[in-house]
């Protein structure tokens, strides 16, 4: 009997008091209150980080605010007109250089031309002054006036001499003669003809020019000698 009542108590002992509302299988827990703060875990996660300052920004200098979207746009569209424009005035001087190298060719080629074209011109004056006909003579002209195209064609042309003014720019002086008609410093004669091509003198004309009106210098100097006596 004394055993029985033990064991009894001992299980009454060990049954678990169930509280209302809460599930079997619960066990008992304590009482709910605030969590313990760890001072060293503030810093971690009870107060936010503060801001990390840029790599590149040196101590004590306040930041710089980073451009507008407009201002942005308005930069690169200048640097955009900048390029085009430097590209614009590049084309225009190849185009310049290639059109000067393209005339250089051609005035130099016109230049090795020009003497078998004066042979050409002598050959015409002999038959026209022998008065040589035939087929022959009819081909050299063809062949002159051929080659006179091709130059005009090329932008060369004669460069005008009887009767205009000296100038040394597309003319040169061979000789001077006294002249009752022509004026001084005026051409009275082509020796050799002269070409030029726009504003280039690929040749100067061979010329003579007029020193006046014949004993003008003789007249002169026997004033000058009366003037003195």
């Amino acid at each position: 009997m004394r055993d029985m009542s033990a064991e009894n108590n001992r299980h009454e002992e060990e049954i678990p008091v169930i509280r209302p509302g809460a599930q079997r299988g619960d066990e008992p827990t304590e009482q709910e209150g605030p969590a313990p703060v760890d001072p060293g875990a503030e810093g971690e996660e009870g107060t936010p980080d503060a801001p990390e300052a840029p790599a590149n920004l040196e101590p004590g200098s306040e930041p710089t605010a980073e451009p507008d979207k407009d201002t942005k746009i308005a930069e690169l569209r200048d640097a955009n007109l900048r390029v085009r424009a430097d590209f614009e005035n590049f084309r225009r001087r190849a185009a310049k250089q290639r059109l000067e190298v393209a005339d250089q060719a051609k005035a130099e080629m016109a230049r090795k031309l020009l003497p078998t074209l004066d042979n050409l011109e002598r050959a015409l004056e002999q038959a026209e002054e022998q008065g040589a006909e035939g087929t022959w003579v009819d081909g050299l002209q063809m062949v002159h006036t051929q080659f006179m195209s091709a130059l005009k064609d090329e932008g060369i042309e004669p460069i005008e001499c009887l009767g205009a003014e000296f100038d040394p720019e597309c003319h040169e002086v061979v000789a001077t003669m006294p002249n009752e008609v022509v004026p001084q410093g005026f051409i009275t004669a082509e020796v050799s003809r002269g070409y030029r091509m726009g504003d280039t003198v690929i040749r100067a004309a061979q010329v003579v020019t007029s020193s006046g009106e014949p004993g003008g210098d003789e007249g002169d100097a026997d004033t000058g000698e009366d003037t003195k006596a």
